[in-house]
């Protein structure tokens, strides 16, 4: 059985690449664009690890990462972030907040992605 990913990512763009970059290595994956979304899904979906940008819609990164630290169903998952907002005060906030990894957008590729995802929960 494949392993599942929660992307939440608002730019498009980057969103079905990230997708198609995992989908391509065997994982199976889950988009929502915002954080609210992203909250009710983790809740839904039996998810192996979470992908999420810190500048999101309705609810930032750091405060998903609170609140999927505190669902029983949800409070062990990795966690990285993969974000352009690139100081120490966010990755400080975010690890704080729980994140497993945090990635700068600008420094990673994709492949990158996928290594650290393969790191953290093994092949799909």
């Amino acid at each position: 059985m494949s392993k599942t990913i929660l992307i939440v990512e608002d730019d498009s763009f980057i969103q079905e690449l990230t997708a198609k970059k995992l989908q391509k290595a065997g994982f199976t994956v889950v988009m929502v664009k915002n954080g609210q979304d992203a909250i009710k899904k983790a809740e839904e979906a039996d998810l192996d690890l979470v992908i999420c940008d810190l500048l999101i819609p309705h609810i930032d990164g750091f405060e998903v990462i609170t609140k999927l630290r505190t669902i029983e169903k949800t409070k062990d998952i990795p966690i990285i972030v993969f974000s352009n907002l690139a100081d120490s005060d966010a990755f400080s906030r975010a690890t704080s907040a729980g994140a497993t990894k945090f990635l700068v957008k600008a420094n990673f590729s994709l492949s990158d992605v996928v290594q650290e995802v393969e790191t953290l929960i093994g092949k799909a």
